[in-house]
C-alpha cells in the first residue's frame, strides 16, 4: 500500500491522469473514487507529514495478542461501573496487541516530494 498525505494524493492522482497511466474507479463498498499506482492503492492519512509518500508491504505486519479481548474488573469483579453524578453505568473493553512488522527495511519512505 502507499500512505501519504491528502495533499500529496491529489498531485499524484493529477500526474497520473495527466500521463493517462491509471484509471480511477469507483470503490463499491464506499462510493468514493480510488487513486492507484500499478494496481496498488494509494490511501491520504491525516496523520502522514506533507511532502512524504509511504510504501508499505503489507504481507509484512502482523498483528500478534497477549490476549483476546477482555472486560476491565476492579478488585471486587466487578466489570460495570457507575458513572459519578449520573443515572448511568460503564465498563471498558481491552485487548492487548502490538503491530509488529517482520521486514522494517522492506519498507520505503520518498521525503520531499514535490509535484
Amino acid at each position: 500500500m502507499i500512505i501519504c498525505s491528502y495533499k500529496t494524493r491529489k498531485k499524484i492522482a493529477s500526474l497520473i491522469a495527466d500521463n493517462r497511466r491509471v484509471t480511477n474507479s469507483i470503490d463499491a463498498r464506499t462510493g468514493v473514487g480510488v487513486v492507484t499506482v500499478n494496481d496498488i492503492p494509494v490511501y491520504a492519512d491525516k496523520f502522514c507529514p506533507e511532502n512524504r509518500i509511504l510504501f508499505l508491504n503489507t504481507d509484512d505486519f502482523s498483528l500478534n495478542q497477549l490476549c483476546d479481548w477482555e472486560w476491565l474488573e476492579d478488585e471486587d469483579g466487578k466489570i460495570l461501573r457507575q458513572i459519578p453524578g449520573k443515572a448511568a453505568y460503564g465498563a471498558t473493553l481491552v485487548k492487548y496487541a502490538e503491530l509488529i512488522c517482520k521486514k522494517p527495511c522492506g519498507q520505503a519512505m520518498i521525503k520531499n516530494f514535490n509535484a
